[in-house]
């Protein structure tokens, strides 16, 4: 048995939104401290973040079956873009994690802690102007050391002691005190140069610039991000910058085409489609169909129609190639792929044409 998904509240605690359940938070009286994270957005624009905010996502952009991990690489992505957008990202520091493993196979044991022990390894990732370049962490670390890092940048060090806190606490120890627990610190460079923003189109889409080791774009084009401000449209937007709906709905992973909010980032493909042009660009289904067509902002301004594709569960460039016609060379070019074996589902594709061969 199921149930329908209903909207999320803030104050109604849910898997997706624990601290509601936290007696802390509630004698603290800490629970207008969670907000919906729309705000987060806006706080981001106008440099008003709280020292700390922990951003957890709903189900539907969770990454857990059956949501679409593209939908949460989209919501990600949205906000790391949001916060690189606004006037805070030269103090910033983003801790980027999973809760759980996915279900892959881990060959290595977890170190032994204390009776709760560590779990299997997730992923991480430290993005910052000051996060050492292409760096990989050989340290043991846990959550505890995101708490650890608080801790002893906020709060001169204070830990929670179940010894000493004064309230019902089951913990058999402190883990930030653990002794292989390593300090995130060293993930960062405060002497380097901060390094600029590097702004993602929230779809997967390949972003339309070759990036050097340093990760500043040396090619620009006319594709931006755009927030979202009150009054707007998604047709007005389209209007504005020379796309259409359906190409601004499609890159930006917008099931609703009706349904966007302030603050909302967008990432606009300017000039794909002429002003005055009726677009019928469509989501593509990896059978086939009809075909649509734009042109590719990117390359030359003449002769050269493309197709967006949504890369689906399966795909390969090799296949998306042989489906419609140009070589998977072609296709890695001009989206700047690097890797042509490695794609990621829901990613959106632009294949050059002129088309020729039909699907049945």
């Amino acid at each position: 048995m199921t149930c329908p998904p209903k909207p999320q509240s803030r104050k109604v605690p849910q898997i997706w939104n624990p601290l509601p359940y936290f007696d802390t938070v509630k004698d603290d009286d800490q629970l207008d401290n969670i907000q919906d994270y729309s705000n987060f957005y806006e706080t981001a624009r106008t440099g008003t973040l709280p020292a700390v905010s922990w951003v957890v996502p709903n189900g539907h952009d969770s990454e857990h079956p059956p949501g679409l991990v593209s939908d949460g690489q989209a919501y990600v992505t949205s906000l790391i873009n949001a916060v690189m957008q606004g006037p805070d990202w030269d103090s910033t520091a983003i801790f980027l994690s999973w809760d759980d493993w996915g279900g892959f196979y881990d060959h290595v044991v977890p170190p032994k802690v204390d009776e709760n022990g560590y779990g299997l390894r997730v992923p991480g990732l430290v993005i910052s102007p000051y996060a050492k370049q292409g760096y990989i962490d050989p340290q043991t670390l846990s959550f505890d050391a995101y708490l650890k890092l608080i801790e002893d940048l906020f709060l001169d060090g204070q830990r929670i002691d179940p010894q000493t806190d004064g309230r019902p606490d089951t913990r058999p120890d402190v883990r930030e005190n653990a002794t292989q627990l390593g300090d995130l610190l060293e993930d960062f460079d405060f002497s380097q140069p901060p390094r600029p923003p590097l702004i993602l189109p929230p779809s997967g889409v390949q972003p339309p610039v070759n990036l050097p080791s340093s990760g500043v774009p040396v090619r620009v084009t006319k594709d931006k991000l755009y927030t979202v401000q009150p009054g707007d449209t998604l047709s007005g937007i389209a209007e504005r910058f020379g796309t259409s709906v359906e190409i601004i709905a499609q890159s930006n992973s917008i099931e609703d085409p009706n349904f966007i909010f302030v603050g909302q980032t967008l990432y606009i493909s300017v000039g794909s489609v002429p002003s005055s042009a009726t677009s019928s660009i469509q989501a593509l289904p990896s059978t086939g169909g009809s075909s649509a067509t734009a042109p590719f902002s990117g390359g030359p301004s003449q002769g050269n129609p493309a197709q967006l594709y949504a890369v689906q569960l399966w795909d390969t460039l090799s296949q998306i190639a042989e489906r419609f016609s140009p070589s998977v060379e072609a296709i890695a070019r001009v989206n700047s792929l690097e890797d042509p074996n490695f794609i990621l589902v829901g990613q959106t594709l632009y294949v050059p044409g002129n088309f020729v061969r039909q699907l049945p």
